[in-house]
């Protein structure tokens, strides 16, 4: 999924999920996306400050940079399960977003 911060302030992109098995985060490159020149601060648990340096930053990604945590066996801890929140210090910057979640039968 297509994500466009239209805004400055942190913006709940995934909520709780014990289930996610797959996170995946990548900050559109310029060749794709001209506007995406500035940061993209993401927060596990948290609504990060778009302030490199700031205690609360989170994990910043540049343009075309990537995030991705898979589960990779039984009781791995990956992906993180919390919220995740996430803001730019740029107005406009896009971001692409998947979770996969494990399949459950009931």
């Amino acid at each position: 999924m297509l994500v466009k911060l239209t805004t400055t302030r942190a913006t709940l992109i995934f909520n709780s999920n014990r289930l996610r098995k797959r996170l995946f985060l990548q900050m559109q490159p310029v060749n794709v996306d001209s506007t995406n020149t500035g940061r993209i601060f993401v927060g596990k648990g948290f609504q990060p400050v778009a302030t490199v340096g700031h205690p609360s930053q989170g994990e910043v990604l540049l343009a075309g940079a990537t995030i991705e945590e898979i589960k990779e066996f039984e009781g791995d801890t990956r992906p993180y399960k919390g919220p995740i929140w996430v803001t730019s210090d740029t107005l406009n910057q896009t971001i692409v977003v998947e979770e996969e979640i494990e399949e459950r039968l009931i």
